[in-house]
């Protein structure tokens, strides 16, 4: 994380994270080799002069200078006018349609190839949504280094993010998930959840997974070999973490459809209601009528306790055909109950009943 704070014109800040030849992870400089990180802008409230610079860059010595040197291999740089992430393609300043917006995460994923002293990248605005202003990513085919023609060294080898402020202001930005790798470096996974997405690029796995069991695989590869990894995870339900909060006295009692109190409500509905299923106590369901006389219409009062259950009152004539009167009704709570009135009075038809029903995801 980078905080500028410019007392005076001209005020600079940088991050400097230097990758030298690494054997053991067959990283080296003079070799194609990836770079992925993701940079969020924080603060950005005066960044509006057009000498307001933020820049991403690689060279091969560190170095505080600003983003327009003749020895650097690849730049990015955005200014406090337009706003718009700019590169290097050579000596030319090449636009990208790419706006920084404060807050918004925007992931480089930068090929370099030393050898031919050329460069490619993809650059994403995670954040984007229709909408905003200008686009959503953009990728640039094989372009020349910055040091192309200078007769500087071919490498790179430290990467560098700063922030240029000319007035008094203060910006703050932030890396992450910065990833070096050999370039023919591919990441995969197999047998992914539902609902769930694998991020290549960083070799992320991401989404919720509401209950379950199972085995996903993460693997590596390149041309030196391939290496994978299993993950097992295991993911209850809020009904299993109920369950295996009790000491019930057999396994089966604790089945959903199992009354172990013999209070003739199931585990599953005790689970619904907030009741103790060990404990026999009133129904937790009660009916009344709401009125007098003809005017008087039956109703069904309980708590409705979780949050993920579905309850649904149904009322019928005939105990034979049911129709749902309410899903769902008023606020989940442990305290306030909820009442739900049949809609037919006793004065349409005598008969009338009221149950009812909850269901688990």
């Amino acid at each position: 994380r980078l905080t500028a704070t410019a007392a005076a014109a001209g005020k600079r800040a940088f991050l400097t994270r230097s990758y030298t030849d690494d054997t053991v992870r067959r990283v080296a400089r003079t070799a194609p080799h990836r770079i992925v990180l993701e940079l969020r802008p924080d603060a950005l409230s005066s960044f509006n002069d057009n000498s307001d610079r933020l820049y991403l860059w690689d060279r091969p010595t560190p170095s505080n200078a600003d983003h327009n040197t003749a020895d650097m291999t690849w730049s990015f740089i955005t200014a406090g006018v337009t706003k718009e992430w700019r590169y290097y393609a050579g000596t030319t300043l090449t636009s990208t349609g790419i706006y920084l917006v404060e807050g918004h995460v925007y992931r480089f994923n930068i090929e370099v190839d030393p050898a031919q002293r050329r460069w490619r990248f993809t650059l994403r605005d995670l954040d984007w949504q229709n909408g905003n202003a200008g686009n959503a990513s953009h990728t640039a085919g094989w372009v020349a280094f910055r040091n192309a023609a200078s007769g500087a060294p071919s490498v790179g080898g430290h990467l560098h993010a700063g922030l240029f402020l000319q007035s008094v202001q203060t910006a703050v930005l932030s890396l992450d998930r910065v990833r070096i790798t050999p370039a023919d470096l591919s990441l995969s996974a197999s047998a992914i959840p539902p609902g769930f997405a694998f991020d290549s690029e960083i070799g992320r796995l991401t989404g919720t997974l509401a209950s379950g069991t199972g085995t996903v695989t993460l693997a590596a590869t390149n041309p030196f070999g391939a290496t994978q990894r299993d993950y097992t995870y295991a993911v209850s339900t809020p009904y299993e973490l109920w369950t295996n909060s009790i000491t019930w006295p057999t396994p089966a009692s604790a089945a959903p459809d199992a009354n172990p109190d013999a209070d003739g409500l199931t585990n599953l509905l005790e689970y619904a209601l907030g009741l103790d299923p060990l404990a026999p106590e009133s129904t937790g369901i009660q009916a009344s009528f709401q009125g007098s006389g003809l005017s008087s219409q039956l109703s069904l009062s309980f708590l409705r306790a979780r949050t993920e259950i579905l309850y649904e009152v149904l009322a019928s004539s005939d105990l034979v055909a049911w129709e749902v009167i309410a899903t769902n009704p008023g606020e989940v709570s442990d305290t306030e109950p909820v009442t739900v009135e049949d809609p037919e009075p006793p004065s349409e038809n005598p008969r009338r009943f009221l149950r009812l029903r909850v269901t688990a995801p």
